[in-house]
């Protein structure tokens, strides 16, 4: 019997792969070229989305298309603009988007005139939408977005609106298959490297002017003349050509989004640099790998811990841990989890679309008294469908009844919450009941606590404090215990108490700066109170 060996040449193709959805778990990455021919050149370059699990194992490959088929256009990007292709993904996680442009493959870079350099209305920038399914969208053809410059990022909330961004022309407004004519949303800063949506707001990455991460007007605006605002303490001064970014909420004692990653490809601050929001400043909490070359980020955040993937040098896909927390010193290190194939580039990183709206994800739920008042907080991240937390209190753990209703901040990134109720007698259980918007709702687990009237309060000296803090608390028992945790929840110290001690001392000195929880429980029994490290 003949046996028939069937090959496929190419990268990363196989016939499993042709069949298999993207895994929204999993990383994509924005690849120029096929390896074929050069990209050393200002040409048209075939794009690839190369799908990666998060250990850097390839899992395929989804080539755009390179011809006009019906209304869906072809796509490629300019082979040697390192500036391009930073997609993104879509806030309620069902599409990846990233801009290109209407050409033929190895046209331009011969004459006068650069891809990048051509003009929009006669080279039209291309936005391709992809889902979970591998369903390519290419409808989308402006006539002015990036006009004689890069098209380089695009973003969306729901699949349909869309927010575009290039080296010309400022921040444009459309939807998804238009040809029509967009709304120019803000063109006082142009030069602009990425765009995307966190908490809501609308934020661009530029390289020029004072502006290096700015947020765009009020919310997600589709209006003329909108202003961008930089963030405070984000500026020429210290940071030269930032490209994808990242914005987390990550302590509920601050407002809004808190925490910032970056990448940024060349001096002032290259390599991988994080801030915090301290006191309405964002502060440097340190550059990791400082060196040139980084230009894609995509990350995820559990609790206090940033998982970052990151691309340099358009050949290296890196992945790297930050379990510092708010205003932490970051340190971590970057490994090297995959290469480009040769003759190819690297570009932006994203994480792949899911098949359905990604669902709540409940990081954490924690109860304790304070001041006779129990203090209820919880993380979530996904909260794409959510409406609102209903608390429900209970005295026997059985029949629960509604004390309080938070509304939902809506978003994909990490967010943090706390309500405070008055304490009632004897035990008490609390749980979320997690309301999405179609009516559906799930509870979380429950936390069991005893009122404030009945435990001895903390007292914390020095608080503010630098390197210790001093706890007087009642004669303790046996098997009492001393926890300090952070705001998102996080324990970074437990100690046990010594029978009838009624003070003890704990080192603060490597905590990172802010808001901590010190916690005094002998079985069932729990107090807490809050002191500052500064």
């Amino acid at each position: 019997m003949k046996k028939i060996v069937i090959l496929f040449m190419g990268i990363g193709f196989s016939m499993a792969a042709l069949a298999q959805n993207f895994s929204p778990a999993n990383l994509v990455v924005f690849r120029a070229g096929d390896g074929t021919a050069s990209i050393a050149t200002n040409i048209a370059a075939p794009i690839f989305l190369d799908e990666f699990t998060t250990s850097g194992t390839l899992v395929q490959s989804l080539a755009l298309p390179t011809t006009t088929v019906g209304s869906n256009k072809r796509i490629f990007t300019s082979g040697t603009s390192t500036s391009e292709g930073q997609i993104t993904r879509s806030v309620n996680g069902l599409y990846i988007f990233a801009v290109g442009y209407d050409a033929t493959v190895g046209t331009f870079g011969t004459g006068t005139t650069s891809l990048s350099g051509s003009a929009s209305a006669t080279t039209n920038r291309i936005v391709a939408r992809l889902d979970n399914a591998k369903n390519i969208n290419t409808t989308t053809a402006l006539a002015d977005l990036a006009t004689g410059g890069n098209a380089r990022s695009c973003v969306s909330d729901d699949g349909t609106n869309i927010w575009c961004v290039g080296a010309t022309g400022g921040v444009i407004y459309n939807t998804i298959g238009a040809t029509s004519a967009s709304n120019v949303v803000s063109n006082t800063v142009t030069n602009l490297r990425t765009i995307n949506i966190f908490n809501g707001q609308l934020y661009v990455g530029t390289g020029s002017g004072t502006n290096r991460i700015a947020s765009v007007g009020a919310g997600l605006p589709t209006a003329t003349g909108q202003t961008l605002t930089p963030l405070a303490g984000i500026s020429s001064t210290n940071l030269n050509s930032p490209y994808q970014f990242l914005l987390f909420d990550m302590d509920a004692t601050v407002a809004g989004v808190d925490v910032l990653y970056l990448v940024d490809d060349l001096a002032i601050t290259p390599g991988i640099s994080k801030y915090s929001l301290v006191g309405g400043t964002w502060v440097s909490n340190g550059v990791v790998d400082a060196t040139t070359g980084y230009r894609g980020l995509a990350g995820a955040a559990t609790g206090s811990t940033v998982n970052l993937f990151a691309v340099k040098g358009g050949n290296t896909l890196l992945s790297l841990t930050d379990a510092s927390g708010y205003n932490g010193n970051f340190t971590a290190t970057p490994n090297t989890i995959a290469t480009a194939p040769t003759g190819t580039a690297f570009r932006g990183v994203c994480f792949a679309p899911s098949a359905t709206t990604l669902p709540l994800n409940l990081l954490s739920f924690n109860a304790a008294t304070v001041n006779n008042q129990v203090n209820l907080w919880w993380s979530t991240s996904n909260e794409i469908n959510t409406a609102n937390f209903e608390i429900q209190q209970s005295n026997n753990a059985v029949d629960f009844n509604s004390v309080a209703s938070v509304v939902s901040k809506n978003t994909t990134q990490l967010n943090s919450y706390q309500y405070s109720v008055s304490a009632k007698n004897g035990f008490n259980y609390y749980r979320l009941k997690m309301m999405d918007k179609d009516g559906k709702f799930t509870y979380s687990s429950v936390v069991k606590i005893e009122d404030a009237s009945t435990v001895a309060n903390l007292s914390i000296y020095p608080n503010p404090a630098t390197n210790s803090i001093a706890i007087s608390h009642s004669a303790a028992v046996k098997n009492t215990v001393i926890t300090i945790t952070t705001s998102l929840g996080k324990s970074v110290v437990t100690t046990s108490v010594d029978v009838n001690e009624t003070t003890t001392k704990i080192d603060i000195s490597n905590l990172p700066k802010g808001l901590y929880s010190v916690s005094y429980q002998t079985g069932d029994s729990k107090v807490v109170s809050k002191f500052i490290k500064q």
